[in-house]
């Protein structure tokens, strides 16, 4: 029996075969020569199919070498589509000049039909591979275009729809000097190491994903598309290669052929009859709208626990609990033990009055819980929550923001750069939509800045990560009533749910889990950005074996969801979660308490070193001081000696990096020594650090780090300042240069935060001044800043 499926286009089963991998974002298109051949060019030439450019390129040969002979000719023509190649790409062979007149001429401004761009416009399609080297797609369609030499194409490709240019671009090739290319034979073996990230994530599809060549031909093109196909047969999921033929295989031998190439779904349609490929895949795309109410996954309902002890220690323990003996995970709910906390009269307020309200707070400080009782108290508007699990692509945002009526739920990590500066350019319409936008964010993120500036209007609160006497009071009486442990011990809420771990069963929920490599990897990642894709895991080096049975040995901590499509794309159709925060934290304290810290510095530096190059921007995310104090969390301070030998040895690492030493300098600035001359050494050592890193985001012009760097420098110069034990009226000049050019540097929110806070910050810059106004006399200088200086004073004791 065959292992490929066969099916008439006009089959039923096809149409809803099509349309079900389209509603689930699993239908990936590879397009081939076919696409674009007969197309016009600008040169009122028509792209030609393979063998076609073969023939014009021998023509070109013969005419630049002048040759007659008929057994040199038919030599020629013997040679292969990249034999050819090696000859026409010579100069030795054929002109530079030439070359770039024969592509522009053949592949440049090509004009498509309509069914085809139609194909690209009115299918929301969302990435695609193409084989071609012409601007036919591009020049029709909003596609980002990634060529197989872009280092950064795997980061921006997850958040807009992108056109991977697999054997490269012919409008990059008129620019340019060197041939990028990939016709020749040396071209595809320089090409599997160089363009080694594409074809990664096309391998990643291949197993993932649901394929469908466009325009593709076995007899007409070798190419790294079926040479990474026949590659990527092993660990295959059960997904379908998909061709559309004419007619099938003759025999056995033809069949094979297609078999070797992955393929097991052939759709056939009528000779000649091109349109029915792009009719059918029409079809179903529009059958794929039908069933999906794409904004239904929004609007979910949030529910209070009672006082069932086993629901709400699963609530506790796992995040999750099952409802209504229904299989349904839900972690939209409010358990019972919750206690309301003193501001949230005050957020529900600001959502009637506000078109923006943020609800600020550390990691584990209950601002999640908070925001859903908020939501869960207002009755008057439809509610949309996007949870920390979701990565919400440009497009949702946009629909999401549409609505009317409603207010909004944002969790911190569903939150990034492009979300943010969506919802601050739609801020103005918010009034009059009546809609509100409620935010989580973490507490040194920062994200409010967005906002300052803008022409809504804008909340901001801060939740503290303990409880008041009043909350932790109903809090522990809540506790009682559904006979679970108080939860007394501990000053700070994670503290606090570590203490009760251990009074209903700390040794099964953390310390029996056996401690691996690979869940320490994950539960980093995790950690870090509450959700991780399966692109993302792969692209980290983990093997997807190995990270597959640590997910379903730590069920129902981590789960394996799929990803819906209204998230950013991703070349896999899974993500795991964990709605299990405080566990995680938890385990990850485990290791470093019977691991060692050397253990734990030591293995993460190395999968850093992995990833660095693969996903910088993970690997950024990892390594940011906040983030490291969070997921080394013992308190406030974290793992001191952990976070300073990790920043150490990462120097290697990251060392040219500007923005690397600002997270250098936080540690040293939030981390306390016991010794002054270390201390004192330790700042001195981090300033001259920054100054060189000043100099760098200049020269790159990254205003950003340019402004985090005038600030974490200030703040040690104040430091220093502070904990000297010998007055220098020198340092104290340099100082407050540098204080004064920090708060000229229009950083809202960090001014706020070092002038007018019970911030740490802030309580060092009134010791500074202090220190200041005593010895002023001795400060000449001062003359010169007098108005600088009487503004700090007045801001700093506001």
């Amino acid at each position: 029996m065959s292992s490929i499926t066969y099916l008439k286009y006009n089959d039923p089963n096809t149409t809803s075969f099509l349309a079900t991998a389209f509603s689930e974002n699993s239908l990936i298109p590879i397009i081939g020569a076919g696409f674009t051949r007969g197309c016009l060019t600008s040169s009122n030439k028509r792209v030609p199919s393979g063998n076609e450019f073969k023939a014009i390129m021998i023509n070109i040969i013969k005419t630049q070498k002048g040759y007659v002979n008929e057994s040199v000719i038919k030599k020629l023509e013997a040679k292969t589509f990249s034999e050819i190649s090696e000859l026409f790409f010579n100069e030795n062979w054929v002109p530079r000049s030439e070359v770039i007149k024969c592509l522009e001429n053949y592949f440049s401004g090509v004009t498509l039909t309509q069914d085809k761009k139609d194909f690209l416009k009115c299918i929301s399609w969302p990435y695609i591979y193409t084989l071609n080297a012409d601007n036919g797609i591009e020049k029709h369609s909003e596609y980002k275009v990634a060529l197989p030499y872009d280092d950064a194409l795997s980061f921006d490709s997850k958040k807009y729809p992108t056109l991977y240019k697999i054997h490269g671009d012919v409008e990059y090739e008129m620019r340019h000097d060197v041939s990028r290319l990939v016709f020749r034979k040396s071209d595809y073996l320089s090409s599997l190491e160089s363009n080694r990230k594409m074809l990664e994530l096309l391998q990643i599809d291949f197993r993932e994903k649901n394929i469908i060549y466009i325009g593709c031909s076995l007899s007409d093109e070798i190419d790294l598309a079926f040479l990474v196909a026949k590659q990527s047969q092993s660990g295959r999921k059960s997904t379908k290669n998909i061709i559309f033929l004419e007619k099938k295989p003759e025999d056995e031998l033809d069949e094979q052929d297609y078999i070797d190439m992955g393929i097991n779904m052939i759709i056939l349609y009528d000779k000649g009859e091109y349109q029915q490929i792009y009719e059918t895949i029409n079809s179903a795309y529009q059958l794929s709208a039908k069933k999906t109410n794409e904004l239904n996954e929004f609007k979910i309902s949030i529910s209070k626990l009672d006082n069932n002890k086993e629901n709400n220690e699963n609530f506790l323990v796992k995040g999750i609990v099952d409802i209504s003996n229904e299989s349904l995970n839900s972690n939209f709910l409010i358990p019972y033990y919750y206690t309301e906390r003193s501001i949230q009269k005050d957020i529900i307020e600001a959502t009637q009055n506000y078109d923006v309200v943020i609800i600020k707070g550390t990691r584990i400080s209950g601002k999640t819980l908070l925001a859903l009782n908020v939501l869960n108290n207002i009755k008057d508007k439809e509610k949309l929550i996007i949870d920390s699990s979701k990565k919400i692509s440009e497009q949702s945002i946009n629909k999401i923001l549409g609505q009317e009526n409603s207010i909004i739920f944002f969790d911190s990590s569903a939150l990034d750069h492009d979300v943010l500066k969506k919802i601050n350019q739609s801020c103005e319409r918010f009034e009059k939509s009546k809609i509100t936008v409620l935010i989580c964010v973490d507490a040194n993120n920062n994200h409010e800045d967005t906002f300052w500036r803008s022409k809504g209007r804008v909340k901001v609160f801060n939740v503290k990560n303990t409880f008041n006497a009043k909350e932790q009071s109903i809090l522990n009486n809540r506790a009682i009533e559904c006979q679970l442990p108080t939860f007394s011990d501990g000053k700070y809420i994670l503290d606090k749910i570590y203490n009760v771990y251990k009074v209903i069963g700390e040794d099964k929920l953390i310390s029996k889990i056996p401690a691996s490599i690979e869940l320490y990897f994950i539960l980093c990642i995790i950690a870090t950005k509450h959700s991780v894709t399966g692109q993302e895991l792969i692209m980290s080096g983990l093997e997807d074996q190995k990270f597959q049975k640590v997910i379903k040995d730590n069920s129902p901590f981590l789960e394996i969801e799929r990803i819906s499509a209204q998230e950013q794309y991703d070349h896999t159709s899974y993500k795991v979660v964990s709605y299990a925060s405080s566990w995680v934290v938890s385990v990850i304290r485990e290791f470093y308490r019977t691991k060692s810290k050397d253990w734990c510095v030591d293995n993460l530096i190395n999968f850093l070193k992995t990833i660095y190059f693969r996903d910088k921007k993970l690997a950024i995310a990892i390594r940011k001081y906040d983030n490291l104090n969070h997921i080394f969390s013992s308190g406030t301070n974290g793992a001191a000696d952990l976070i300073i030998d990790l920043y150490n040895k990462l120097q290697a690492i990251e060392g040219k990096e500007a923005e690397f030493y600002v997270q250098k300098a936080k540690a040293y600035y939030n981390i306390s020594r016991s010794n002054t001359e270390t201390k004192t050494k330790e700042i001195n050592e981090r300033i001259r650090e920054l100054d060189t890193a000043l100099t760098w985001a200049r020269t790159d012009k990254n205003i950003t780090t340019e402004r985090n760097i005038l600030h974490i420098r200030a703040l040690l110069w104040i430091k220093k300042i502070v904990i000297a034990e010998v007055f220098n009226k020198d340092d104290i000049e340099i100082s407050l240069q540098r204080v004064i050019e920090a708060i000229n540097n229009n950083n809202d929110s960090y001014n706020s935060t070092l002038l007018n806070s019970s911030s740490k910050s802030s309580k060092n810059l009134r010791k500074y001044i202090k220190i200041i106004d005593e010895n002023i006399g001795k400060l000449p200088f001062i003359l010169t800043m007098q108005q600088q200086w009487a503004d700090i004073k007045l801001s700093a004791t506001q």
